[in-house]
């Protein structure tokens, strides 16, 4: 928001250096492996985040976070983070029952009712058909599910919050490419598996064409 009071060129330089500094930061946090890193950073997700300045790095604040504060960051973009809230919301069930539940999801529950109120059913427009057949939409939906709950499932039997925060482009029938860095952050420590999936993330970028 602050950004909007200054000039646009300026704005959009700091927009550029505070993007790039969150991805930095996450990956810092997350103690991602120097491979896996730079591997990450030259994906294609992360260098079109970079070029649109979008939310999307924003949006992964929320893996750091406890829950009540997260689910303000994850759910910004449910595309991005809806497989950590699922996880958190059974991690919360397992930790204290409804009681749990109510207090880690009551804070956000509140702030998307107040939204509604302020400015009506945002949730309705655009239709689901305009989103699919957006030119931005790099979603690989339905053939990413089976893997999104395979991934899902293993993280809840390992109790790994990282495997679950993988699984949100994955069930997400619209994607835009800056927001598959959700899947990307769950690879830091595997350099391996960091290098191949951004590769095939490459794949993808140039069958679907320019994003």
């Amino acid at each position: 928001m602050p950004l909007v009071f200054i000039p646009k060129n300026l704005a959009i330089v700091l927009l550029f250096i505070l993007t790039l500094a969150v991805y930095i930061f996450i990956g810092v946090k997350l103690h991602a492996r120097p491979i896996a890193f730079t591997a990450f950073l030259l994906s294609s997700s992360v260098l079109h985040g970079l070029t649109v300045l979008n939310v999307d790095a924003f949006v992964l604040f929320g893996f750091l976070m406890p829950a009540p504060i997260g689910l303000f960051f994850v759910l910004a973009k449910p595309q991005v983070g809806i497989g950590l809230a699922l996880y958190w919301l059974i991690e919360a069930w397992r930790a204290g029952g409804l009681r749990k539940v109510a207090s880690t999801f009551t804070p956000v529950t509140i702030a998307l009712a107040i939204t509604w109120l302020l400015y009506g059913n945002w949730m309705s427009a655009p239709s689901d058909a305009l989103l699919i057949n957006a030119y931005w939409n790099y979603s690989i939906f339905p053939w990413g599910v089976p893997i999104g709950l395979a991934l899902f499932l293993a993280a809840i039997q390992l109790k790994r919050k990282n495997l679950g925060a993988m699984t949100g482009p994955l069930f997400s029938p619209y994607v835009a490419l800056p927001s598959w860095s959700a899947l990307l952050v769950g690879l830091f420590d595997n350099d391996l598996l960091m290098t191949i999936t951004v590769l095939a993330l490459w794949i993808l970028t140039f069958l679907h064409g320019a994003p």
